[in-house]
């Protein structure tokens, strides 16, 4: 098996936001993944709160078209935002898609005038099949070509639609200021 696991963290520049409004927009999980995900690919899962599914846009590795469709569930917990990947798949690998295993967690933080995110991502590749005929320096490449391309994907959403999210908070004029 050939497992492999990449990190990212980021720091949000939220100049005149205070603590309170970060905590207050994270703290609801929906408004959050809105801002991060395409609305209209986001949908609320049943009468169950935070759970969420979401069809990724495709993106292309190699040869392939692969398109995620994840569930997740998002709570606030212990002063943060988090989101966990509980069920992944990958449509576009046809009969590989038991050998691959995708899965993330992110912790969103309230700063004062910042947010701090937190992602850890996980691509596991069992090589069995016809996977198991290709040289596994090749199966690597591969999840380590999909691994940077989902993190610059979350890393871009948190600095688009997060960041412009959190900073419509700013109060354009606060009381007692011209």
């Amino acid at each position: 098996m050939i497992q492999l696991q990449r990190q990212l963290s980021i720091r949000l520049d939220l100049p005149g936001i205070s603590f309170e409004q970060v905590e207050a927009f994270l703290v609801q999980p929906k408004r959050p993944l809105r801002a991060l995900l395409s609305r209209s690919r986001l949908e609320v899962i049943g009468s169950v709160p935070g759970r969420f599914d979401y069809a990724s846009k495709p993106f292309g590795v190699g040869q392939w078209q692969l398109q995620p469709r994840v569930q997740l569930h998002a709570a606030w917990r212990e002063s943060a935002l988090l989101i966990r990947c509980l069920d992944c798949r990958i449509e576009g690998l046809g009969g590989w898609q038991s050998a691959v295993t995708y899965r993330f967690e992110a912790e969103l933080r309230p700063g004062a005038e910042a947010c701090y995110a937190k992602v850890i991502s996980e691509l596991n590749l069992e090589p069995r099949g016809a996977l198991a005929l290709l040289p596994s320096s090749l199966l690597q490449k591969l999840g380590e070509q999909a691994l940077e391309q989902a993190l610059a994907r979350m890393e871009r959403r948190c600095r688009t639609g997060l960041q412009q999210q959190l900073q419509s908070l700013r109060c354009p004029n606060p009381i007692g200021s011209q």
